[in-house]
């Protein structure tokens, strides 16, 4: 997971998803202190006072955004045909299909795995 900025606003989104979905939007890597953690009121400017609406309005974007990056990766990742797909895109696309792969080293095994639950 990494850390990502439009100036105004802070999420924290896989490496994957900021390359697909929010680099060519202009979002840009946040670096950060390494003992530092996101809290909700990081992710909007300090200046803007956080009401029940606008508390709502930042969750219900941030809910659009995660819903249309999910959108992106699957048709993206979908149209690319498994056996062709790097071992991160594989294991991103396993993650997205909800499929626990602790421990599993091989690429490999992983593709099967995702070949099971897809078939």
């Amino acid at each position: 997971m990494i850390t990502i900025t439009n100036g105004s606003l802070t999420l924290v989104v896989t490496k994957g998803t900021y390359k697909q979905a929010y680099k060519s939007l202009g979002w840009q890597i946040k670096e950060m202190d390494k003992k530092q953690e996101i809290i909700p009121e990081q992710i909007v400017p300090d200046e803007v006072e956080i009401t029940k609406d606008v508390e709502q309005e930042i969750v219900e974007t941030e809910a659009d955004v995660e819903e249309e990056v999910e959108n992106i990766e699957l048709e993206d990742i979908e149209e690319k045909p498994l056996s062709e797909m790097t071992p991160e895109e594989v294991r991103e696309y396993a993650t997205t299909l909800g499929i626990d792969f602790t421990g599993v080293v091989k690429t490999k095994i992983i593709r099967q795995m995702i070949r099971d639950k897809i078939s």
